[in-house]
């Protein structure tokens, strides 16, 4: 299975991404409706919709949280990363090929998330991804992630911008009840390698 890879050379901050060969459910899943037929009518921009099983985390860089979108089993330790057998969440994609060159991609899905405070997940005493994963969290549930990249592969004479913004109520496991969350990460990569962090937020109200 394509894995899609994002890269980024980071001081702080760390994203990690992969996949699984997960197989898709037998009732597909909306397709993402976005309006990209905004270029022009000829030759016109190439788009593509598909699905990926995908499992992103965002460690802040001010040490605040750490966010893990679609590793699939609310309960970390069902996860593939402890040995469980729930692959990752599955997610819809729409991708625009320009041009000029310019492969676009966005995402809207509803993937499990889980939040961590950056101190328990990066305690000394967890030696193993597992060990962290099943520490204890801060909020966990189902959010509505978008993800949108103006460039993936930075092919144009632009940056590449990129975000991921979450939305949904959360399981408030430090305090019991629910939690409002919302999460907005933005990132830019430049030609030369650079990687900027825009922006790393999490609300929970």
């Amino acid at each position: 299975m394509k894995c899609r890879i994002l890269t980024a050379a980071l001081a702080g901050a760390a994203l990690i991404i992969g996949c699984d060969e997960q197989k898709a459910p037998t009732e597909a899943i909306p397709e993402p409706s976005f309006d990209w037929m905004n270029g022009p009518s000829a030759p016109g921009p190439v788009v593509l919709r598909w699905e990926l099983t995908w499992v992103i985390a965002f460690h802040h860089e001010d040490e605040t949280y750490v966010v893990f979108y679609g590793l699939g089993a609310l309960d970390p330790s069902e996860s593939v990363f402890c040995g469980g057998g729930t692959g990752f969440d599955l997610w819809a994609f729409q991708d625009i090929n320009l041009p000029s060159g310019i492969f676009g991609s966005s995402s809207r899905s509803e993937v499990t998330t889980h939040i961590y405070a950056f101190d328990d997940y990066w305690d000394p005493g967890n030696a193993t991804l597992c060990d962290r994963l099943i520490s204890p969290r801060v909020a966990e549930g189902y959010a509505h992630v978008k993800y949108n990249d103006n460039d993936v592969i930075v092919s144009g004479t632009r940056a590449d911008a990129y975000s991921f913004r979450g939305d949904g109520i959360l399981s408030d496991v430090a305090n019991g009840g629910y939690t409002n969350y919302k999460g907005i990460h933005k990132y830019v990569e430049l030609h030369d390698g650079t990687f900027i962090v825009n922006q790393e937020k999490v609300t929970l109200r």
